[in-house]
């Protein structure tokens, strides 16, 4: 049994357009030849549903970036994990010390729920995520730490800071994304410490009983760094960033069906 993995936004999915039918072709493909289909993507479920069907081909869900993954045929959640209210505590502390906007993320499956703690005057990342779900954001009130899946804060380009911030963070997992929204600004994002979509994707492969060196990885940017370090068969998409360019093997872009590149020269090495 082999396990194909991909990330949506960037990879699968161009940004402002929709996933190709030559991809379509190949998950199918894929899933015609007994190929595990897995999606990973740091949408929650809800966000997912935005652009993808529920008949879309594939047989997994990692969802927020990590926290959760479903078996998307039956729906039913296999593992999910959250930050307690200590651990919550805790990073409210040094986000805010930070001088950082952020969100506290609801447990699975509410992960498109959110708590949020603003500066004098937040990032425009803030305010046009803010804008995207008006019905399931909450006012953090002082002194108050839901358990949470995950914080996600938001800065400006800056790698030292981001360094800073993630140093004093060392008993978390936190990760860089390029924000989706502008493509330059920085989302940091902190779940417990096993939290990745590559942590999830090794577990996946292992309750499937499928060798490492049986799974292939598309991705795009930082948070696919764990799912790319996972295996030797990893590929990135001309969009992505380039110190993930000169690590992996580079395949057209998104609208180009860099995905299905990549997959016939996976098979075809295989």
């Amino acid at each position: 049994m082999k396990i194909v993995a991909t990330d949506l936004d960037g990879t699968l999915l161009p940004h402002g357009g929709k996933v190709s039918n030559r991809d379509l072709d190949t998950l199918r493909m894929l899933g015609n030849q007994g190929v595990v289909r897995v999606l990973a993507t740091g949408r929650s479920f809800y966000a997912i549903l935005r652009n993808i069907p529920r008949t879309f081909p594939i047989d997994y869900l990692i969802f927020s970036t990590g926290v959760g993954v479903m078996d998307w045929r039956t729906g039913e959640i296999i593992f999910s994990a959250q930050l307690s209210s200590s651990r919550v505590k805790y990073l409210v502390k040094e986000l805010t010390r930070h001088h950082l906007d952020f969100m506290l993320h609801k447990p699975v499956p509410d992960t498109h729920h959110f708590y949020y703690s603003a500066t004098e005057h937040p990032i425009s990342d803030f305010h046009e995520r803010m804008r995207h779900y008006p019905d399931y954001c909450f006012p953090l009130r002082m002194d108050e730490y839901p358990e949470s899946c995950q914080a996600l804060a938001f800065m400006e380009p800056d790698l030292d800071r981001f360094d800073r911030i993630a140093a004093s963070l060392s008993d978390y997992k936190v990760i860089r994304t390029t924000s989706p929204i502008n493509g330059e600004n920085m989302w940091v994002e902190v779940f417990d410490k096993n939290v990745s979509k590559g942590h999830a994707l090794e577990m996946l492969a292992s309750k499937l009983n499928v060798l490492r060196s049986d799974v292939m990885v598309v991705g795009n940017d930082f948070n696919d760094v764990d799912m790319l370090d996972y295996t030797p068969h990893s590929y990135v998409v001309a969009n992505a960033a380039e110190p993930l360019r000169l690590q992996h093997h580079v395949v057209g872009d998104a609208a180009s069906s860099g995905f299905s590149e990549a997959v016939t020269h996976f098979l075809n090495r295989k």
